[in-house]
């Protein structure tokens, strides 16, 4: 069985669920801002309670969206820097039996 993990594609990924989840904190307000103007606009609506506790809802969901997405980039990152110290070792290891067997 040949197994062949190549750490470049998953740094890549590592490194978009980084961006993505930066772009998904940063943007949480702006993209909730009408449902806050909504909800205060009209004070003693009956609906300005229910649109602020909606509003509330979905700033902890993206929130939390935000937070597994950078804690996926992450894990990604420490997989791959696992995958290249693995395989740097290995790589020395190799040397280490030519050198000791006389071979360049």
């Amino acid at each position: 069985m040949n197994i062949n993990i190549r750490p470049d594609p998953i740094i890549t990924a590592s490194n978009a669920m980084t961006e993505l989840s930066q772009v998904v904190s940063s943007t949480i307000a702006r993209d909730l801002a009408p449902n806050q103007a909504a909800a205060t606009s009209h004070p003693g609506w009956e609906s300005t309670q229910a649109l602020l506790q909606a509003t509330q809802v979905w700033e902890n969901k993206i929130t939390n969206l935000s937070f597994q997405l950078g804690e996926l980039g992450d894990r990604l990152q420490e997989s791959a820097n696992s995958y290249q110290q693995t395989d740097a070792a290995a790589q020395r290891r190799i040397h280490e039996v030519f050198t000791l067997l006389g071979s360049p």
